[in-house]
């Protein structure tokens, strides 16, 4: 076969399928192209904007030819690629920036991604399973569960994947965000839904803690 040939097909093949065979912490796939994750074909067909959210159109083939299994994912969702350990991700960003015929590109992460708070409002909302920002420290949301006769938060606090703080928070806790004092307000657990419909799939919502600003603390001597 003619080397140069050869070259620009494996050029080609590279332009369209972004080969990963390992298990990848970070992987990004333009739209329209696919890649190799855990044995299987992995497809961003399209992203499209709905109520006021970006989504990503997902295939997931075994091989080629395959049924896929497809569906519409936002920022934040699991997507498990197979039922193999290690191979369930977070989609961590949706971007796609300039014309409406522009290509965008989606981020698979082995981490949840991480939204930034704004630590001047009064009341603060984290959810279950979620990353915050808070300065140079992430806090992650990592269980709200009822214990006994109160619900209570479980929360990690790390600087570069540096653990800093385990947090066991209940209704009344006192903690710093940056540089103001919050209260926990609310602490509640996933809420259920009561099944009207046996063919539809309710989803519980996430869990959330609810922090509010207090106006002034002293502490005790």
């Amino acid at each position: 076969m003619n080397i140069r040939k050869y070259l620009f097909q494996v050029i080609l093949f590279c332009n369209f399928t972004l080969v990963i065979f390992s298990q990848d912490s970070n992987i990004v796939i333009a739209e329209g192209s696919e890649a190799i994750i855990c044995g299987h074909i992995v497809i961003i067909d399209a992203l499209w904007f709905y109520d006021g959210t970006i989504k990503a159109d997902i295939s997931i083939l075994e091989k080629q030819n395959s049924k896929p299994i497809t569906g519409g994912y936002k920022k934040g969702d699991e997507i498990t690629i197979s039922s193999e350990p290690g191979c369930t991700y977070y989609v961590y960003s949706i971007i796609k920036s300039g014309g409406l015929k522009s290509k965008g590109e989606v981020m698979l992460s082995k981490s949840p991604p991480v939204s930034s708070i704004d630590v001047k409002k009064d009341i603060i909302t984290q959810e279950e399973h979620s990353s915050y920002e808070i300065g140079k420290y992430d806090w992650y949301v990592e269980s709200i569960r009822n214990e006994g006769r109160k619900t209570i938060a479980n929360i990690t606090i790390t600087e570069n994947t540096a653990l800093i703080e385990n947090l066991v928070l209940s209704i009344g806790d006192l903690v710093w965000l940056g540089d103001k004092l919050y209260k926990v307000e609310v602490i509640q657990d996933r809420s259920k839904f009561i099944k009207t419909d046996p063919e539809k799939i309710y989803e519980p919502l996430p869990g959330k803690i609810e922090f509010k600003a207090v106006t002034e603390y002293l502490p005790e001597k």
